[in-house]
């Protein structure tokens, strides 16, 4: 998982620009090595599921649960090189 920061954009008959900078949490997803995605998730959903990750629950994908494997930093530089991030 990684963070990125995403804006608002104003609209035109407001002052243009772009407004409103949060950080959202964005998941890498790899299923025993044969399917990848990654996906941002919607700041609204964060308390639940920061409790959630720390309780090793990550949810559930087509009907299957699924748990959060937390990597030290050796484990965590291992998974950014094989995903290219």
């Amino acid at each position: 998982m990684s963070t990125e920061t995403w804006w608002t954009r104003q609209p035109a008959w407001k002052r243009p620009g772009w407004v409103d900078p949060r950080e959202l949490p964005h998941l890498w997803l790899s299923l025993e090595g044969a399917w990848f995605n990654d996906y941002v998730l919607p700041s609204s959903d964060l308390p639940s599921l920061i409790e959630d990750w720390a309780a090793g629950r990550l949810g559930t994908f087509n009907h299957v649960a699924l748990t959060v494997e937390w990597r030290d930093e050796s484990g965590s530089a291992e998974i950014r090189a094989k995903f290219g991030i």
